[in-house]
């Protein structure tokens, strides 16, 4: 991963205020939806779905957020097991 080698830490139980904590910790600023992306990616490569769909989950909230993370969210949930969540945000990744 890039910045971020003890992404370990990194647990799919975060709230939404330890996921922005956790990034703010690694990048000594706060995180921009670009940083969020690049950890979800690596998540999602890495095959730890859960994490990937909590970065996820925050990235999609952020101003300058890319219709791709809709797009990888989608495949989470998929790879989750959770096939309705999955559609509902490939329909929301659809312009």
């Amino acid at each position: 991963m890039n910045d971020f080698a003890d992404y370990e830490s990194f647990k799919p139980t975060m709230s939404r205020e330890e996921v922005l904590m956790w990034f703010q910790r690694r990048l000594n600023r706060p995180a921009e939806a670009y940083d969020i992306y690049q950890v979800a990616k690596d998540f999602y490569q890495l095959g730890a779905f859960s994490r990937a769909l909590i970065c996820l989950q925050q990235y999609v909230t952020l101003p300058g957020a890319s219709l791709t993370g809709r797009h990888l969210l989608g495949y989470c949930y998929l790879n989750l097991g959770e096939t309705e969540r999955s559609l509902r945000e490939f329909k929301k990744g659809v312009p």
